[in-house]
C-alpha cells in the first residue's frame, strides 16, 4: 500500500487512487491493489522481485519480502503493470473456517 501510494504523483487528486480488493474462491483468498501510478516500465519488472535491483529506490525490497512471506504462507504473488497504473495480486490457502472460530 505505501509504495502504491508513493507511485502516485502529487496533483489531479480526483485522478488519483489506491483500490484494495480481497475476495475468496473456494479454498483460497486473494487480495488485489492496484493504483494510478506512473506504472513500472517492463524492464523493471522482469527485475521486481530481485532484492538487488534499486532502480527506483529500496523500497523494492519490500516486494522481495513480500513474496517471501506469501510463498512460505504457501501462496503465490504477481505484479502487473501495463502503462500507468499497477496491479498487485496476492493468493493464499484460505484458513478453514474451524480453526477461524477457535
Amino acid at each position: 500500500l505505501m509504495q502504491a501510494s508513493r507511485s502516485i504523483p502529487p496533483g489531479e487528486e480526483t485522478k488519483n487512487r489506491v483500490d484494495v480488493r480481497t475476495f475468496q474462491r473456494g479454498d483460497t483468498v486473494f487480495f488485489v491493489v492496484e493504483d494510478s501510478g506512473i506504472g513500472i516500465a517492463p524492464d523493471d519488472l522482469s527485475r521486481l522481485f530481485d532484492p538487488f535491483f534499486r532502480k527506483l529506490d529500496a523500497a523494492h525490497l519490500g516486494f522481495t519480502v513480500s513474496r517471501d512471506i506469501v510463498e512460505a504462507a504457501g501462496g503465490e504473488m504477481r505484479v502487473e503493470s501495463d502503462g500507468p497504473g499497477t496491479r498487485v495480486m496476492i493468493s493464499l490457502p484460505a484458513i478453514p473456517e474451524e480453526i477461524v472460530r477457535q
